[in-house]
């Protein structure tokens, strides 16, 4: 369940008619996560992704290497996704400074921040896994896209 800052409210909204509903989200406390060692694409995503966030509204914080490519911007740094040490502290921090979602951007820190996150009321947990070139062009894509069809109106 995610914390007070993320309940959304409806508001009726007059100049579109009486069946109309504007949803409004409030603030969200989200920490990114990204342990990587040089600058790519999926480091640039999180920077972007991050000033977008902030843009819109959100406390966003970031934790990764601090040698790491977002150096700069790291709340809580850490050695490396391999750490124990990191869990506690990732761990700790998130009892004590409760964030709404918990990102994860890198494949070897998906361990970590489950654990770090496991049985604290309130924090989502969020993986993504970015793919190099295009799903259509992969043989899995095009078995899945015979076995799930799209369906057409």
């Amino acid at each position: 369940m995610l914390q007070a800052s993320l309940l959304a409210r409806s508001e009726p909204r007059r100049s579109a008619g009486p069946n109309f509903f504007r949803i409004l989200l409030l603030t969200m406390r989200i920490l990114q996560v990204s342990s990587a060692e040089n600058w790519g694409g999926g480091e640039t995503h999180v920077a972007g992704l991050v000033e977008y966030l902030r843009k819109r509204g959100h406390d966003v914080s970031i934790a990764g290497r601090s040698n790491g490519p977002l150096k700069a911007q790291i709340q809580l740094p850490f050695l490396n996704s391999a750490d124990f040490i990191t869990a506690i502290q990732l761990r700790n921090r998130l009892k004590r400074e409760p964030v709404d979602i918990v990102h994860a951007h890198v494949a070897r820190d998906y361990t970590i921040v489950a654990a770090a996150a496991w049985n604290i009321d309130g924090v989502e947990v969020v993986f993504t896994r970015p793919l190099l070139g295009s799903p259509r062009r992969r043989k899995f894509w095009r078995l899945f896209r015979h076995l799930c069809p799209r369906r057409r109106k």
